[in-house]
């Protein structure tokens, strides 16, 4: 999670200032989905970091925020790229990054 959080002012002010707005409201709608699916054991984390978060809440707080604003800020103005390049970086969080 630090290590994420580390690389974001290498984004430039500006582009944190244009994109941080819509890269929180996408992380307040994950961390929705993700309290739905604890309450109907859609998945499960076996050991959350705190027992008022939930286990995604690192990888939420972490790495995909810092994650949506680097997509943002080489994709912006391409939608095809965006939707692209954001599957390819979930399909690496589903499935390698989530064995770790």
């Amino acid at each position: 999670m630090l290590l994420s959080w580390l690389t974001i002012p290498f984004i430039g002010r500006q582009h944190i200032k244009r994109y941080l707005s819509s890269t929180m409201f996408i992380s307040f709608l994950i961390m929705v989905e993700s309290y739905i699916a604890g309450k109907k054991k859609w998945w499960i984390f076996p050991n959350p970091p705190h027992p008022y978060l939930t286990g995604e809440a690192a990888l939420l707080l972490g790495p995909f925020l810092a994650g949506s604003l680097w997509i943002k800020k080489f994709t912006y103005g391409h939608f095809g790229r965006y939707m692209l390049l954001n599957a390819i970086v979930d399909t690496f969080f589903v499935y390698p990054f989530n064995e770790l």
